[in-house]
């Protein structure tokens, strides 16, 4: 990792738990800080109801960035899943011809409702873009027993923490009303797999301490 971008990783963390407040004030996911292309074990957590009502439903959009999605089994919620079609379709790091992918997942008909200012995680294990310095936006709606809550809000324009006023944007973006939940992707320095690492200098780096 060149000190350029461990700057802007550290910048990005720094941001990510100055947040930290404001993020669980609202839906946000765990971990913000993401390897980019690597398979990664999420959370998109919901931290209250809707002034005061007790959530009975969460709908959560993938990003179009993300073409694989594992959903983690929860005994709690109905799950249901909606698709969208690829054109053209993309073959995977398998050599599997998709020509689908999940566009959105709801939490429904629960055991019984999420209370209000109880926190609950939907647990979901996507394959993020190998594009370190990429923000990934899940848009988030949560339906209440009354009401409902959503967080779809978007930056006014693309930040990426390659950015010189990264900070900025950032903060923007954050202090909205309803921000979308976040992952910010960094450059891990090397494959995610063991068997991937077909080089003695990668070997290397993973014993070695950073200089």
């Amino acid at each position: 990792m060149t000190k350029r971008c461990k700057a802007q990783w550290l910048l990005a963390l720094g941001l990510t738990f100055a947040c930290g407040e404001a993020v669980l004030a609202h839906d946000y996911i765990a971990p913000a800080l993401a390897p980019a292309g690597y398979n990664q074990d999420i959370e998109i957590r919901v931290a209250h109801g809707c002034e005061g009502s007790p959530t009975t439903e969460v709908r959560v959009k993938i990003p179009d960035e993300i073409y694989d999605v594992k959903i983690f089994h929860n005994r709690d919620w109905e799950i249901e899943t909606k698709m969208r079609i690829l054109d053209p379709p993309i073959t995977d790091e398998f050599g599997r011809k998709k020509t689908e992918a999940i566009d959105e997942i709801i939490w429904k008909n629960p055991s019984s409702p999420l209370p209000d200012m109880r926190v609950e995680g939907f647990r979901i294990r996507p394959t993020l873009p190998n594009e370190p310095g990429r923000i990934l936006f899940f848009r988030t709606i949560n339906k209440c027993a009354e009401g409902d809550d959503s967080y779809i809000e978007l930056p006014e324009e693309d930040i990426s923490i390659n950015d010189e006023d990264f900070a900025e944007k950032f903060m923007k973006f954050i202090s909205m009303s309803g921000p979308s939940p976040y992952i910010i992707l960094y450059d891990a320095g090397v494959p995610q797999y063991p068997w991937q690492w077909d080089t003695q200098e990668i070997r290397d780096s993973i014993i070695r301490k950073d200089d």
